[in-house]
């Protein structure tokens, strides 16, 4: 099921149908949280997927919101993957 869930959210993505993507990425992303935790890689990627339906939006809340979660995400895989880690370096402007 949360499989599907973030299928539907990528899909309305591509279709710009960002309202409905964020609906999809919202469910997923309290889903995998209660089941895996705030920390799960999945949750994480999750969470960066969410974070740019909501930047793509255009609203000064949803691009608030979107760089709170981004800076969750980078600060949680920092710790996860070390601050070296290709995937962090790339985020943050340390990467080439």
């Amino acid at each position: 099921f949360i499989r599907t869930l973030a299928r539907l959210g990528s899909v309305y993505e591509r279709l710009k149908d960002f309202k409905e993507s964020e609906k999809h990425l919202r469910k997923e992303m309290t889903l995998r949280q209660s089941i895996d935790g705030d920390d799960d890689i999945y949750t994480l990627q999750t969470a960066h997927h969410l974070s740019r339906v909501l930047r793509v939006q255009h609203t000064e809340d949803k691009y608030k919101e979107a760089e709170e979660i981004i800076r969750r995400v980078v600060a949680k895989r920092e710790i996860l993957l070390g601050k070296v880690h290709n995937d962090i370096s790339k985020k943050v402007g340390r990467g080439s």
